[in-house]
């Protein structure tokens, strides 16, 4: 479900990305967590959600801890989220001592759901067309889209598979699998390139999600090269949904 929010903000439920309406190029995408407490707010309009049931839902339902200062967190995090597109900084009030609660004099339209995912994808090909990339990197990012949308297409991806990826190691508590997109990929990038590369991608991590990595070997040899990084979740109907993260010209720094 897509909404949206005073007439100005959209807000795409399936992978937590917001946008002004008159300028796409302003979006924020939220972590895991912070979605499910905006979809959580919003579901519930005009209606005053105790902390417990917020907790529970957003949470605990998941397999996850957090606490009332976690939550104040978040709640922040979203009304800096909204000031920041110039939306009313009341969207969301507090209620002392009891909980939260979806301002209702907030302009809310709600947009059937289209799963965006592989037309993002296909979008992002359209681009690189246009901006004349040269024939090695056109076919390189052909099949990085191919791999991401046969696994958005299948739901069936097992990141645990050898045979297209490995797991490097966790990064905050998300586990990273090097991509391999050729039989001769033998080299794997160092913990520092990933969290420079995640640093970079402003994906932030949550327990429920994992990372798909590639990095060129120029990269690795402290040359310029292609960096690929895809951060991957399950929505509620176990589908794979995924944020990409790509760039051509990536240099890592000598120690």
């Amino acid at each position: 479900m897509n909404y949206i929010i005073e007439e100005s903000l959209f807000y795409r439920t399936v992978d937590g990305t917001m946008w002004e309406i008159d300028n796409p190029e302003n979006k924020v995408v939220l972590n895991v967590s912070t979605n499910r407490l905006l979809m959580t707010l919003l579901n519930h309009q005009g209606v005053i959600l105790e902390r417990d049931k917020i907790l529970k839902i957003v949470w605990e339902e998941y397999g996850l801890n957090a606490s009332n200062n976690t939550l104040n967190q978040y709640i922040s995090m979203l009304r800096k989220i909204f000031v920041s597109f110039n939306v009313n900084s009341e969207v969301i009030k507090t209620i002392p001592k009891t909980g939260f609660i979806f301002n209702n004099e907030i302009s809310i339209k709600i947009v059937k759901n289209k799963d965006t995912s592989v037309l993002d994808l296909t979008k992002e090909l359209s681009i690189l067309k246009k901006n004349k990339f040269s024939a090695r990197n056109h076919s390189i990012f052909i099949l990085i889209l191919v791999l991401i949308i046969l696994m958005l297409a299948s739901f069936q991806f097992n990141p645990k598979s050898e045979t297209s990826s490995s797991l490097i190691y966790n990064y905050n508590g998300c586990p990273v699998y090097n991509i391999k997109l050729y039989k001769h990929d033998s080299l794997i990038p160092t913990i520092k390139i990933i969290n420079d590369v995640i640093s970079s991608s402003k994906m932030q991590c949550d327990v429920s999600g994992f990372f798909l990595i590639h990095v060129d070997a120029h990269v690795i040899n402290y040359a310029k090269g292609k960096v690929f990084l895809s951060y991957c979740m399950r929505d509620d109907k176990q589908h794979y949904q995924c944020r990409d993260y790509l760039t051509n010209d990536w240099k890592q720094e000598h120690d």
